[in-house]
């Protein structure tokens, strides 16, 4: 990553960061798709960006708040998490079967 890109990314996440300082969610009390959006960036960024890095590390102290962001939209979406992310959740379909029965 070039010091331009990493400066970018770092600029993004601090404005996402300063948006979650005055609020919970992105669009105040209620999650939003925007919400969804954030979680998957940041998810994707803690398991692909190298723990080292300048950018893993402003993200866990800088922006610690889109950490806990993240942490707050997995366990309103995603409560079997753990199950989830040890493949014991079985195929798409299961849980497509799972949904409908909420809805039932």
């Amino acid at each position: 990553m070039s010091r331009e890109d990493f400066l970018f990314c770092i600029y993004i996440v601090n404005f996402i960061s300063f948006q979650l300082y005055f609020c919970i969610y992105m669009c105040m009390c209620s999650p939003t798709d925007l919400d969804c959006t954030v979680f998957g960036f940041v998810h994707l960024s803690l398991l692909t960006a190298h723990p080292d890095s300048e950018y893993t590390k402003a993200l866990k102290t800088k922006c610690s708040n889109l950490q806990q962001h993240f942490n707050r939209m997995k366990a309103l979406l995603f409560p079997d998490w753990p199950d989830i992310m040890n493949g014991k959740e079985g195929t798409l379909e299961d849980f497509a079967k799972k949904d409908v029965a909420k809805e039932e």
